[in-house]
């Protein structure tokens, strides 16, 4: 696997890296999120772990929608260049199915700023209240 080592320029960018502001940063995004989340109180959206743990630092905020309309909100949300992809796309048997249709993962990375997830969650709302 040597061959499979960083290239110096990589090794040294994340040597530089703030990882502070990456935390900080990453769990005030999904915070927004959260909170939009639990201040819509629709069952059509959910996170799927009720709350964020106290030392998580999420890439990304996984959230259940109605199987009906997770492809239209998607679709919706890349229309307004916003990208949520999902993690787990397909399940042909199992337990595992309602995950496999439902999720919808919103991203809540350091690239993005809190103002970024209020706009996201605002489309969100503007979604699911045309199509009450």
């Amino acid at each position: 696997f040597s061959d499979c080592a960083a290239d110096p320029e990589s090794v040294d960018a994340l040597r530089r890296l703030d990882e502070a502001f990456l935390k900080r940063q990453r769990r005030e995004n999904a915070r927004v999120i959260y909170d939009a989340l639990h201040a819509m109180d629709d069952d059509r959206i959910r996170p799927l772990f009720p709350r964020m743990g106290e030392d998580d630092v999420p890439l990304f905020v996984p959230v259940m929608v109605d199987a009906e309309l997770r492809g239209e909100l998607r679709s919706f949300l890349i229309q307004n260049q916003v990208y949520c992809p999902v993690h787990w796309p397909d399940a042909q048997t199992g337990g595992g199915a309602a995950l496999y249709a439902q999720e919808l993962s919103l991203l809540c990375d350091q690239r993005y700023t809190a103002a970024d997830m209020e706009r996201e969650m605002q489309l969100i709302k503007e979604f699911f209240t045309s199509h009450a």
